[in-house]
């Protein structure tokens, strides 16, 4: 099992994975996050299930930029379908499986997040590979979001991505070791963010719990009075410009 997330934020494509691959019951640690600058793009790509699929797509793919002189998005979009339709001719059932985001950035064009599920490709606002049938991300992704991701800053995406990654490595089998994070704008504005980033990330969410655990009390405690509850949303409100402002 494993997670991978991919969204469009204002400004560019935020993909997110977690470390963990099991094997025959072990677990391994291995970066999941692949990241290939061009002189005319820069492309990042994860995957769900077989790494060696992973591997081969990606090569294949990488094989075709390489030799492209002016990168345009369209036809990376289109290298990764005909790549991606060769592949499932060859290995149908284990590609019927497989799953991959890619971020694409190029020169002078809007980043592009494309999905492979079942051999067939797309380009999504958001999307979940891996634990896409959880109903934990499921429920993240869709209620506590409201507002689409297009509108969110890359920060606020990037911030967002981490937190569900961590709720699921706390509540999906499968899901674990460090986070990746991969954002990607223009040919040349990408960042791979480093573990210390996302374990900060992790320690403020210690904070949040805290406030939907305050918030839960208040709404479910039939003891409280309307007076209480209004007080406590007040301190509820109090501790949470407190501890914004302090970051």
């Amino acid at each position: 099992m494993t997670i991978g997330l991919g969204f469009v934020s204002r400004s560019g494509v935020v993909l997110a994975a977690d470390r963990q691959h099991t094997v025959q019951g072990v677990y391994k640690y291995e970066r999941k996050l692949r990241l290939c600058a061009y002189p005319s793009c820069a492309v990042g790509s994860t995957f769900a299930n077989l790494p060696n699929l992973a591997n081969i797509l990606n090569d294949r793919v990488h094989a075709h930029i390489q030799r492209f002189k002016k990168a345009r998005s369209e036809a990376l979009v289109g290298v990764i379908r005909d790549e991606t339709r060769k592949l499932f001719s060859e290995y149908p059932i284990e590609m019927a499986q497989q799953e991959f985001l890619w971020a694409i950035g190029t020169t002078d064009e809007a980043a592009r997040l494309v999905r492979v599920a079942g051999g067939i490709v797309d380009e999504p606002h958001s999307a979940c590979i891996g634990v896409g049938d959880s109903s934990l991300v499921r429920y993240l992704m869709t209620q506590t979001a409201r507002i689409p991701f297009v509108y969110w800053t890359l920060a606020e995406v990037v911030r967002f991505a981490i937190y569900v990654t961590k709720q699921a490595k706390g509540f999906v089998d499968g899901v674990g070791g460090q986070t990746d994070v991969l954002t990607i704008t223009r040919k040349d504005e990408y960042d791979l963010l480093s573990g210390a980033v996302c374990e900060a990330f992790d320690s403020d969410f210690l904070e949040l719990q805290d406030a939907f655990e305050m918030l839960y009390n208040i709404w479910t405690n039939s003891t409280i009075d309307n007076e209480d509850r209004l007080r406590l949303i007040s301190n509820l409100e109090d501790f949470l410009k407190k501890n914004r402002c302090q970051k």
